[in-house]
């Protein structure tokens, strides 16, 4: 007898929002991702930007200077930007290419190759350069100054270029006034904006799941049957990276494993609860006992279902707890019309799913892909069991048994498409 041990609705747990078509939801969400992704992008380049320019040559003291003629094409052009780092001056060799202060006129920086390298008894070190690009060496020879010199490391190209973009006056005042206006605005709309408006967010998106277990093979089933059912599924593997995913996801429904180490899935369960987390909480288990089914429970799960779970078991506590007016309450039991309705469509979707499923095992075994072959036939395993189809479940899991200990069984691949009519 199937046991399901129900604890009263999280008050802090939102409604399960209403599955519809897979597209438009995903169209729904895109300019919010869009949006999120975008203002990240722009903050990490002008992050990297400033790290580069500014902090950099402070912190580790390498210099920057832009390129502003084509003597040393190809290799470095008009607006590239070279970074350099220091040496010393008797370091200096033939072939180098460094940034120096010229003798003559303007005293300005170049950026060329040393052709002759010449050191003086009392230490200083004069030197001939020449741009790749011209076809004459410069008409000077330079004493390098002082102690250190500047080695030309790296190029980034046509960075100059938005530079001297930047320093317009135009843009200039548009970066000093405007951003920190728009950064305002926008920081002054996530404060102020409405809980309702977020709620409607949540729900216009694909209703997402987490499933939590340190085995794979355990997670697969009730993956597939959640998939089956409309849902988009995330999995972990333990404790530090279920939260990561529920901090980042804000999942609509979290299913841990009862089956790991004592006490893990119950403390997993405080803690996403104690993280704000207001997802929906199920356990599942083959072999716990009532002490950790009660655990789970006061640590805040809806119910304990016992694997493998039953299909129609797990998608009607969802319903009772979906909105809608042809939804139960929360305390009625799914009556028979319901439940046939509901299997009839599981079948539908399992019908619909299959022939893509016995491909997926199919291409796993002609490629040699053991753990590939492995997944497939434990995901099918688990949904034909749990909507009745025992004998393609069978030949599914001896499939799965065998590429674990890296057998492809075709013989039992070829089996499988006869058991499931494919």
């Amino acid at each position: 007898m199937t046991a399901v041990l129900p604890l009263r609705l999280p008050a802090a747990a939102r409604t399960l929002p209403p599955v519809g078509p897979a597209a438009f939801r995903v169209l729904l969400a895109a300019p919010a991702f869009l949006g999120r992704w975008s203002v990240r992008l722009l903050v990490t380049a002008a992050v990297l930007a400033f790290a580069v320019l500014a902090a950099g040559p402070h912190l580790l003291g390498y210099r920057t200077m832009t390129m502003l003629t084509a003597s040393m094409a190809p290799g470095i052009e008009p607006g590239d930007v070279v970074i350099t780092t220091p040496l010393a001056v008797s370091d200096v060799t033939e072939g180098m290419v460094i940034s120096y202060h010229i003798p003559i006129d303007d005293h300005r920086v170049v950026s060329h190759r040393v052709i002759d390298v010449q050191h003086a008894p009392d230490g200083t070190v004069t030197v001939q350069t020449k741009g790749d690009a011209n076809d004459h060496p410069d008409p000077w020879t330079a004493v390098l100054q002082g102690d250190t010199a500047y080695e030309v490391r790296a190029v980034v190209p046509e960075l100059g270029h938005l530079i001297t973009a930047l320093r317009a006056p135009a843009v200039h005042h548009a970066l000093v006034y405007g951003v920190p206006a728009v950064l305002a605005g926008w920081l002054l709309l996530t404060i102020w904006r409405p809980e309702d408006e977020e709620d409607e967010s949540v729900a216009s998106a694909v209703p997402t799941a987490l499933v939590v277990g340190a085995d794979a093979a355990g997670r697969a089933p009730l993956t597939a049957l959640l998939q089956l059912t409309g849902w988009g599924v995330r999995e972990a593997a333990g404790t530090r990276e279920a939260l990561g995913l529920a901090r980042r996801l804000e999942p609509d429904l979290v299913v841990v494993d009862l089956d790991g180490p004592a006490g893990e899935a119950p403390a997993l369960l405080r803690r996403l609860r104690l993280a704000g987390c207001r997802a929906h909480l199920l356990a599942v288990t083959s072999a716990a006992g009532a002490s950790d089914r009660a655990a789970a429970l006061e640590a805040g799960a809806l119910a304990c279902l016992p694997r493998p779970v039953d299909a129609r078991l797990l998608v009607g506590l969802l319903a009772r707890r979906a909105p809608g007016p042809q939804a139960p309450t929360a305390g009625d039991a799914p009556g028979p019309d319901v439940d046939a309705e509901l299997m009839d469509r599981l079948q539908q979707v399992y019908a619909a799913a299959l022939p893509d499923r016995l491909t997926a095992i199919a291409d796993g075994a002609r490629a040699g892909d053991a753990a590939a072959l492995a997944r497939a036939s434990a995901t099918l395993a688990g949904t034909s069991a749990q909507l009745g189809h025992p004998e393609v479940a069978a030949v599914c899991r001896a499939i799965a048994q065998d590429a674990r200990r890296g057998v492809l069984a075709h013989e039992l691949v070829v089996e499988l498409r006869s058991v499931a009519g494919g």
